[in-house]
């Protein structure tokens, strides 16, 4: 009978295990084998950039700009808007807060120390500060809001206090079309195209370009009648021109053959109940280059989920190769070419 209650306890705890993603567990299939960046194949070289590029450009200029993150030996990442060369060396960069928007001309934007807006219109520019618009949607509602309740057709002092609710909704209502109708006027007209980077929405026009973020809102969704909201007036215009993406092969030259989970981590839960498990292990690749083939094999989190990814660039051999990052692990890419 003891034996019987010990197999169902031990039943009932695996399904629950189970149940929240645990995984058998089983040893490295080929521990022999090198752990990237070391690889099996001399022909083959793999090495560390020490940043992680994301994307990259090439602009009406013939420039290649990206955005990367720079790793240094705090492990601290610095994010750039950088200029390469054709085998990716960094030749200038800018210091942004995120990656941004880089239009075909090979200008960008970004926060400056104060918090201010500003755009380089090249790498080496000095930049230009980017204005707020004059037309401030909100201060105008406002304004416009608080008249009305004095002087327009629905004054407060003109209906007793148990309408107060519904005057207040009028006004909002009034307020808010007003301003919408000032909102196409000043801000729609002339507009050519629209950018949103870093949070924030930038108006191109034929000689200026300015920044948005006080749009008219009313206080009652139901204000808005059949009328489109100023956010959804903006977003109907076309994008500015970005630049166009420098590496447009995206498909993974390195493949996954086999895989073995060695351990679970967990989240969540307490004493009482089960987190959630993820997996941990070796997921074990194959990348070839022109008939070369090497081999390695990479330990982290999620098994199966392809943490090394590849990316070929344009008119060359040469491979980016990026490796995912865990909780604690900086991503990093890395650069991978014949070898003379």
């Amino acid at each position: 009978m003891k034996n019987l209650i010990r197999i169902i306890i031990v039943s009932i705890v695996f399904t629950q295990l189970t149940s929240c993603g645990y995984t058998r567990t089983e040893d490295d299939k080929f521990p022999e084998m090198a752990a990237f960046p070391d690889h099996s194949n001399d022909k083959i070289s793999i090495k560390s950039t020490s940043m992680r590029i994301d994307t990259i450009y090439t602009t009406s200029n013939n420039e290649l700009m990206g955005y990367v993150e720079i790793l240094d030996t705090d492990r601290y990442s610095k994010k750039v808007i950088a200029k390469f060369d054709k085998n990716l060396n960094i030749l200038d960069s800018v210091s942004v807060s995120g990656n941004t928007f880089v239009n075909k001309r090979g200008q960008f934007y970004r926060y400056n120390e104060k918090g201010e807006l500003e755009r380089f219109d090249h790498i080496n520019a000095t930049p230009v500060l980017i204005p707020e618009h004059p037309f401030n949607g909100e201060k105008f509602k406002e304004d416009l809001e608080k008249e009305l309740a004095k002087n327009g057709p629905f004054a407060t002092h003109k209906f007793p206090d148990s309408l107060s609710y519904q005057i207040a909704m009028k006004n909002d209502s009034l307020s808010y079309h007003r301003a919408a109708d000032a909102f196409e006027k000043q801000v729609l007209s002339d507009l050519l195209c629209v950018k949103n980077t870093l949070g924030t929405t930038f108006l191109t026009y034929a000689n200026h370009e300015y920044q948005i973020s006080n749009l008219p809102r009313p206080l009652w969704d139901s204000a808005y009648g059949d009328r489109k909201t100023c956010h959804e007036m903006l977003s109907e215009y076309l994008e500015c021109d970005r630049a166009k993406k420098y590496i447009t092969d995206y498909r993974n030259h390195i493949k996954i053959t086999d895989q073995a989970v060695t351990g679970n981590g967990s989240s969540g839960g307490n004493h009482f109940v089960f987190g959630s498990f993820y997996t941990k292990g070796f997921e074990y690749y194959e990348l070839e280059i022109e008939g070369q083939v090497t081999t390695f094999k990479n330990y982290g989190n999620v098994v199966g989920s392809h943490r090394v990814t590849s990316r070929k660039l344009p008119g060359t051999n040469m491979y980016l190769i990026d490796v995912k990052g865990d909780m604690y692990d900086y991503p990093v890419t890395y650069i991978a070419t014949l070898i003379d």
